[in-house]
């Protein structure tokens, strides 16, 4: 058994400092600048050097994730591993209570900034003009033949909630983390 991360919602680092503590928030101007702003404010050092520039390079997000992959070393983690489409796992820990070791390995992504780089690297990957991710997905859903044209962002939530049973196929998981279609499809998983 294995704790696994996925990217899919904003945790604030603890001991964050935040525009409250006298330290300004660059003016951010592209499609994201009130959504960067607002995680600017209460993010790690490491995502403010980051998201500075409004992009998270490739560079930067193996960075995030090798630093907390040595905090986890540190910590005696063992079996790291790294998805290809973000996430990863670390193998269990036997020695301590599980809530101790799990408060231990967020920690280690917190203070490694592998929250929010992660979280802005696929988001700037997937949807850089910050177009409505709902209605894209719809899109993409009636492309592929799962919803008839015409149809509304309730009606694809409706199909989702529906038995169908295209509801988890890989196409259908497609179009809910890239509808836009512009992730490589050659990613493989990394260890």
């Amino acid at each position: 058994m294995s704790l696994s991360l996925a990217a899919c919602a904003h945790v604030s680092p603890e001991g964050a400092t935040n525009g409250g503590s006298g330290q300004s928030i660059p003016h951010f101007t592209g499609p994201y600048a009130k959504e960067i702003a607002e995680d600017y404010a209460s993010a790690s050092d490491y995502f403010k050097a980051v998201i500075v520039d409004e992009q998270v390079s490739d560079a930067e997000y193996q960075e995030a994730r090798e630093r907390a992959a040595q905090c986890w070393r540190d910590n005696g983690f063992t079996g790291i591993k790294f998805f290809a489409r973000g996430g990863g796992s670390v193998e269990d820990r036997s020695d301590m209570p599980v809530e101790q070791w799990r408060k231990i390995y967020t920690g280690c992504e917190e203070k490694a900034g592998l929250i929010d780089t992660e979280i802005w690297y696929w988001k700037l990957r997937t949807n850089p003009d910050n177009v409505d991710w709902p209605a894209a997905e719809r899109d993409c859903l009636v492309q592929a033949g799962f919803l008839e044209k015409g149809s509304s962002v309730a009606d694809m939530n409706r199909w989702y909630d529906s038995a169908d049973p295209r509801v988890s196929s890989p196409e259908t998981h497609e179009c809910a983390s890239d509808p836009l279609h512009l992730l490589d499809d050659s990613l493989s998983e990394e260890e």
